[in-house]
This record gives structure tokens, C-alpha cells and sequence, in this order.
């Protein structure tokens, strides 16, 4: 091996060191939940900070501004991804199946979506299959990432007893009981958060072209990357409408963790979009970071009725009351 191939091989680093945090994250221990949380900051900092490490061996060359604002709102849902796994690392509740099915939904669009375009490169730039560094990173991060949700939800589901039917309408009474009389409860605020991810998701994928005629200045030419990033952002907020849809069956502390993840993500997402028009956007269109900002406040909204409840569910002696859905077993 030559000092020039030697140096390919290191720019794989950063997808083994993500690839071993994935097996931490599969394999039970007691550092399975820390694991995983490490994989979606690290992977959340590379997106944030250098995509380039990440991107730059599935392509021919590095990558341009544009290709990096891009990559950082993938970024801003892992970051997202880590600080809820992070939140619930030591909850003695329930695993949620939901969660690990809208994250192997999403983890799988994003493979197949880049196994695609291996298969039909672009002569601009694109990923090519038959480049070693595009395949070992390919299976290292996106198809592992893949494979360890898929394996986290069919051992949920399998693990599920009828109890846990009695857990979900237990937490949904008590939902109810908490808001009264209230036309729109915590349930309703989620599931519009739900629709206005779908929305994204739509745009994102049927919609890229429109997005870069009128978002994105005429003079930044565009490739088969930027189209890619942009499937990918759209795949990544259907996950998250998904989890939102679900997300009535959790118990509350779940709830409010998922709901500041919800925040944390779009609050990202506003400040990306903001930062864009130093650079990217026209700046006479303003209706990115309008629709970013109007999809903060259902969830925020949620967020605010959860912490409300938390203070003010009290009994005759002034005592918190506590609903706590423990996890369930599968016994034999």
C-alpha cells in the first residue's frame, strides 16, 4: 500500500468510528444507550461542522457551501435524535416502538436514495458505485444505521405484551383528564407538528426543483448532491411527522422529551434557513424561514401544555401526582 492510498483509507475514519457506535448501540450492554447517543452527536457534529468528512469520499471532490448549508439540516434532526435518546437514557418506561420505526424508515430512504444514485451518477458530481470508498462508507454508516433500527423495532414489537394496549389507554385517559374541557389538547398540537413535517417532506421530495428556482440565487449552480441533500432533509421530516402522529401513545415524560427534541431541531432549522440568506437565498424571499417559523409553534405550544401539567397536577395536599407507565416484560 502506497502513502497516497493510506491517506484515502483515513479519510474513512470518521464512518468507522460511526460504525462502532452503531454496534455499541446494537449490542445489549450497559453502555448501549450511551452508545447510541454518541452516534447521533457525532454524527449531528459532522453535519454541523465538516460534512465534508462524511460526503466528501462518496463524491469526487469536496464539497461547495451550498452542499454544507444543506447537509446541516440533516444535522439539526441527528442533533435531535441525540439530545431525546440522551433525555431517556436512564427512563424506566416503556422503549417506544414508533420512534425506532420512523428512524428505520428514514435510515433506509436515505440508503436506497444514495444506492440509487450510485447506479445513475452524475457526470457533474455524484456517487459512484463502483468507488471503494463510496461502498465501505455507504455500509459503514447509512446501510448499519439502517439494519440497527430495523432490528431495535422487530425486537420492541416482538416484546410486546396486551398489556401494553391497557398502558396506552391509561395514558390517554390521564391525557384527557388533564385537559379538561380544553378544545385542543397536547394530542392535537402534535399531530398538526405531524402535518407540517409531511408538508416538508413533500416539498423537500416532490418539489426540489420549484425550491431551486425560486429559493436558491440562479447564479449557484446546482448538481445531483444538492438534489440528493435536499431528498434526504425531506426523508429525515417524515420520520419526525411520523413519530408526531405516534407520538399520543407515549407516556408524559417521553412526551416532553420528544417535544423538546421537536424545538431544539426546528429552532436549528430556523437559524440555518436565516443564516441562508447571507449566502443562498434571495433575499426578497422570505417564505423558508416564514414556514420554519410557523412550525415551531404547535410543538412549542405542546411543550408549554406539558410543562404546565407537570406543575400544576396536584392534589388536595398540594403533592405532585405521578403517572408512571413502566416498562413491561415479555414473560414466558
Amino acid at each position: 500500500m502506497t502513502f497516497t492510498d493510506y491517506f484515502e483509507d483515513l479519510k474513512l475514519v470518521p464512518h468507522a468510528f460511526l460504525f462502532l457506535n452503531l454496534i455499541g448501540a446494537a449490542v445489549p450492554s450497559r453502555f448501549q444507550k450511551t452508545a447510541l447517543v454518541s452516534f447521533h452527536g457525532i454524527y449531528a457534529a459532522f453535519l454541523l461542522i465538516s460534512p465534508n468528512c462524511l460526503y466528501g469520499p462518496k463524491t469526487q471532490d469536496h464539497l461547495d457551501a451550498v452542499h454544507v448549508f444543506l447537509a446541516r439540516f440533516l444535522g439539526a434532526y441527528q442533533l435531535g435524535f441525540a439530545f431525546f435518546h440522551y433525555q431517556t437514557r436512564h427512563d424506566i418506561y416503556r422503549n417506544e416502538a414508533a420512534v425506532a420505526l420512523s428512524k428505520a424508515i428514514t435510515s433506509g430512504l436515505v440508503f436506497f436514495l444514495e444506492l440509487k444514485s450510485a447506479q445513475r451518477p452524475n457526470l457533474e458530481r455524484g456517487v459512484h458505485l463502483e468507488s471503494y470508498t463510496f461502498l465501505v462508507a455507504l455500509i459503514l454508516v447509512d446501510f448499519t444505521w439502517f439494519v440497527v433500527e430495523t432490528m431495535k423495532y422487530f425486537k420492541l414489537v416482538w416484546n410486546t405484551v396486551p398489556t401494553d394496549e391497557v398502558d396506552i389507554i391509561c395514558k390517554r385517559t390521564t391525557r384527557a383528564i388533564q385537559d379538561g374541557e380544553r378544545t385542543f389538547s397536547i394530542q392535537h398540537f402534535l399531530w398538526a407538528d405531524a402535518v407540517i413535517s409531511f408538508l416538508y417532506a413533500v416539498a423537500s421530495i416532490g418539489s426540489s426543483e420549484y425550491l431551486y428556482e425560486n429559493v436558491i440565487k440562479h447564479e449557484i449552480k446546482l448538481d445531483s448532491l444538492h438534489r440528493i441533500l435536499t431528498h434526504e432533509f425531506g426523508y429525515y421530516a417524515l420520520g419526525s411527522g411520523i413519530t408526531s402522529l405516534l407520538a399520543a401513545q407515549f407516556s408524559s415524560v417521553q412526551i416532553k422529551h420528544y417535544a423538546c427534541q421537536r424545538v431544539l431541531t426546528q429552532f436549528l432549522i430556523v437559524a440555518i434557513h436565516a443564516s441562508g440568506y447571507f449566502h443562498f437565498y434571495y433575499h426578497a424571499v422570505f417564505s423558508p424561514l416564514i414556514v420554519a417559523l410557523v412550525a415551531i409553534v404547535p410543538i412549542a405550544v405542546a411543550s408549554d401544555k406539558i410543562k404546565r401539567q407537570d406543575q400544576g397536577i396536584g392534589d388536595a395536599n398540594g403533592t405532585i401526582k405521578e403517572y408512571s407507565f413502566r416498562k413491561t416484560v415479555k414473560t414466558n
